[in-house]
């Protein structure tokens, strides 16, 4: 009889990191193997919280009060992570899209501005030339460009879910509710799946989503796989231009404009970078590269009956 195949081993939040462009330099290269070893160690307290939790029928107030603390520091540090590495991209693609648009003169005038600028920024001469290289590399290099545009993209909803969790959780706010309070911050459950400690947060407009650090994981190993549903760069910025009130927490309800004229309704863009779906749809009728223009469809009012009350 054949022996049944193993599941392939999962894959580790280290690895899925350092393949991120960037995310070799040799400091954030340290701060992802922090976020990947404490994501390990926890692993295993959150197995025996849940065998304890089985065990007792009830909450074990201490080894869920430190898997709890423990949870909450892994986010803060997978966050700050992120954050820096986003920021660090973000400069080097914007700044990159202004050289392109420059003369000669002005081209080598903003290289030196920069080159001076990289240097008073850096600690020591060898922090400076390091820190340079990248930048040297994005004015010399478009393919670089477009690839540190695309691993932003990629990181858009875990970096997102795991913003909205750690808004909660240190500042005790909603995220990008312009300082609205949330309601208790801080206190988790036990997931009964795998014993990590997950949280009810608040988007705004009663929007409440659930997040376990073990979701929040996942997402930073998921990095590792390619993503067709992000949009060419020009609908991106289109989207931004529009200025649109998000209908729920970073989302948007757009029609797509295809390449050979097929507009499809319904279409739910998330962070104005990622398709989400496509209403009466189960996976995505078109191919996302296709799309060529966006415009606004607002959900439909919604329809109360006669009995309904304020």
């Amino acid at each position: 009889m054949d022996e049944p195949d193993e599941e392939p081993p999962e894959v580790r939040i280290h690895d899925a990191l350092r393949e991120l462009p960037l995310l070799d330099e040799v400091f954030l290269g340290m701060q992802a193997m922090n976020v990947d070893l404490v994501d390990g160690y926890l692993e295993d307290w959150e197995a025996q919280l849940l065998q304890e939790y089985m065990q007792l029928g009830r909450t074990p107030l201490e080894s869920a009060v430190f898997v709890s603390a423990l949870s909450q520091m892994w986010v803060f540090a997978a966050y700050e992570l992120l954050r820096t590495w986003r920021q660090r991209v973000r400069e080097i693609v914007k700044w990159s899209d202004t050289l392109r648009a420059l003369d000669d003169a002005g081209r080598e005038a903003a290289l030196a501005t920069k080159r001076a600028a990289v240097a008073r920024r850096a600690a020591e001469v060898l922090d400076a030339d390091v820190r340079w290289q990248v930048f040297e590399r994005a004015a010399n290099e478009p393919a670089f460009v477009d690839e540190l545009r695309l691993a932003r993209n990629r990181t858009e909803i875990a970096f997102r879910n795991i913003e909205a969790v750690r808004m909660t959780l240190a500042k005790h706010e909603l995220p990008r509710q312009d300082g609205m309070f949330a309601g208790a911050p801080g206190y988790g459950r036990i997931d009964t799946e795998n014993g990590s400690i997950s949280w009810q947060i608040e988007l705004g407009d009663q929007e409440i989503t659930i997040h376990s650090r073990r979701d929040l994981a996942r997402g930073l190993r998921a990095l590792r796989e390619y993503d067709d549903r992000i949009l060419p760069a020009t609908v991106q910025e289109r989207i931004v231009g529009m200025h649109l009130r998000q209908e729920f927490y970073g989302a948007n309800r757009v029609v797509v404009v295809l390449d050979d004229g097929t507009e499809v309704p319904g279409v739910w863009v998330l962070w104005a970078t990622i398709v989400g779906r496509v209403e009466g749809e189960i996976g995505l009728p078109f191919e996302v590269s296709r799309i060529v223009d966006v415009r606004h469809d607002p959900p439909p009012p919604v329809e109360l009956d006669d009995n309904a009350r304020f």
